[in-house]
């Protein structure tokens, strides 16, 4: 399976943005840090009783 990325939205403090505009540098979570909070968050939670 191949995935494509569509969209890279990347949120932080000016002095990091500044950092990627200038040199490419970028300050992430993992993969694994996300699907963490989206399992513990309201929306998550939320949409998932939405759907059954």
């Amino acid at each position: 399976m191949e995935h494509t990325i569509k969209l890279f939205l990347k949120l932080g403090n000016e002095e990091n943005i500044l950092d990627l505009f200038e040199n490419g540098t970028i300050y992430m979570n993992t993969i694994e840090y996300f699907r963490k909070v989206e399992v513990g968050s309201y929306e998550a939670t939320s949409m998932k009783e939405f759907r059954e």
